[in-house]
């Protein structure tokens, strides 16, 4: 595998410094490939050859293109003309990127908190993919595919009530607007499904039946890190909330995204990467 910084500043400084202190009348060295957290959000095999045919490279993925370091697959059924098995395989084996981290839906993006019939791991469930399923999915392909790190719940605290339960009236009309066609969320990820979450990620068995993970078992794989999607806007009152100390002693790492894609919320970043570090301590990794 390559190994490659895991910073895009450290990237730039130290393509700067090699420019200049090239030898005269020669170009300098291009830049490294980009490493860390930046590569393709979902694999982005199809959107991303429209670009870069665009561009004038067409027949070429973003992995080609641009050599990205750590990537995070989707656990979707398929990506357009690409299977899911494909990607995994793709992004492990010929690409052979440094860290493969899966991407896994919450209710509020049409999933579902257990779904025991979503059990193939090469073939996520085409409707209501599971949570507790998908990281056990990714606990499997972990043992052929040592690169995989663990997985990240894509909008988290949108879905997050410590107590679970189902989504009701008022609470849920938001969401019915913004991610639902003819149909809402329909419960929360509370304290003890993220406890079933992370013991599958860990590699302990489901029932066949129930899908309950059987905590009793011991697990395989146990390194494999739970991740969580945090928006800048969020970190405001989470202390607050019901459940908060609980859920931060089981989360392994914070994904700070911006839900604003403009300005103002990029020149805040720094702010907010010290601010989420004041709220969730030294033990939790950032990954910004």
């Amino acid at each position: 595998m390559r190994s490659l910084p895991t910073a895009a500043w450290a990237c730039c400084w130290a393509w700067c410094w090699a420019a200049a202190l090239a030898p005269a009348g020669l170009p300098p060295p291009p830049p490294p490939p980009p490493g860390g957290w930046i590569g393709p959000y979902h694999g982005g095999y199809d959107q991303g050859q429209a670009f870069l045919s665009a561009a004038g490279a067409p027949n070429r993925t973003l992995q080609e293109a641009y050599g990205f370091g750590t990537v995070r697959l989707g656990n979707h059924h398929s990506y357009g003309r690409w299977s899911f098995r494909e990607v995994v395989e793709y992004n492990c084996h010929t690409a052979d990127v440094d860290a493969v981290w899966g991407g896994l839906v919450g209710p509020t993006e049409h999933g579902s908190i257990s779904n025991p019939a979503d059990t193939d791991p090469w073939l996520p469930a085409a409707t209501l993919p599971g949570l507790v399923q998908a990281a056990h999915r990714w606990s499997t392909l972990s043992k052929s595919c040592p690169q995989i790190a663990g997985v990240e719940i894509d909008d988290f605290l949108n879905n997050f009530k410590a107590q679970g339960g189902p989504r009701h009236g008022a609470e849920n009309a938001s969401e019915c607007a913004r991610h639902w066609v003819g149909g809402c969320a329909k419960e929360w990820i509370g304290l003890a499904a993220l406890r079933e979450i992370k013991g599958a990620l860990h590699g302990k068995p489901l029932h066949p039946v129930t899908g309950r993970v059987l905590h009793d078992a011991a697990p395989t794989t146990p390194h494999l890190r739970l991740a969580v999607c945090w928006y800048q806007h969020e970190t405001a009152g989470f202390m607050a909330r019901d459940g908060a100390s609980e859920l931060l002693g089981l989360i392994d790492q914070v994904v700070l995204s911006i839900y604003h894609q403009n300005t103002t919320s990029a020149e805040g970043y720094g702010d907010a990467v010290r601010g989420v570090r004041k709220v969730v301590g030294p033990n939790i990794s950032l990954i910004r």
